[in-house]
């Protein structure tokens, strides 16, 4: 009887630890974004069945549509970011949305000049803070179909509005910057590979 239970059990865990697996990838993307904006960003990220834990670092200079002062201020960001989100289906493609937790370890603000030049009699100032967010994404296959190993390449649009939890007002020069705790992020364009476990 006991030989009989502990079969059973070691069948079951074997039948759960496959099945797991067999709805387990990672993946590896870099943004192309940030290259048009002197910087950068690579993620890196675990899907379990429909579920997506993934972590980022990145670093770009801030867009206008991002910084409402971009005439007047430039703004350079670093950050590592933290994400939990949800597919719609277990073939983890198409839409997954979720929440994100970032910590901006620098954002470098300088003030500029009438001619958009750095004011070299002003000192920068670098600021740092955390933010939450909610995202939306897309995960595309282009070559789905493919028997080799372009199967794995993806495309991730994705977009997101973050809060920023500890940001103060600033005074840069003679120039008080209101925080804007509220902010549009800039838009990510993933281009990345998924390895599938068990497919």
């Amino acid at each position: 009887m006991k030989t009989l239970t502990k079969s059973l059990l070691a069948l079951m865990f074997s039948l759960t630890i496959t099945g797991v697996l067999s709805q387990t990838s990672f993946t590896l993307s870099g943004d192309a974004t940030p290259l048009f904006l002197k910087g950068y960003a690579l993620e890196g990220g675990i899907n379990l069945k429909k579920t997506r834990y993934s972590f980022a670092i990145n670093q770009l200079e801030l867009p206008s549509f991002v910084n409402p002062d971009y005439d007047s201020i430039n703004k350079f960001r670093k950050s590592v970011i933290i994400s939990a989100s949800r597919f719609l289906n277990d073939k983890q493609t198409g839409f997954h949305y979720g929440l994100s937790f970032g910590i901006v370890n620098n954002e470098k603000l300088t003030l500029l000049d009438s001619l958009g030049n750095p004011n070299p009699t002003i000192p920068t100032f670098d600021d740092s803070y955390l933010k939450v967010g909610i995202n939306v994404g897309y995960f595309i296959f282009p070559f789905f179909k493919a028997e080799n190993a372009l199967k794995g390449i993806y495309i991730e649009p994705r977009i997101g509005i973050s809060y920023a939890i500890n940001k103060d007002d600033i005074l840069l020069g003679a120039s008080v910057i209101a925080k804007k705790p509220f902010a549009i992020e800039v838009p990510t364009l993933n281009i990345g590979y998924r390895i599938s476990i068990g497919n």
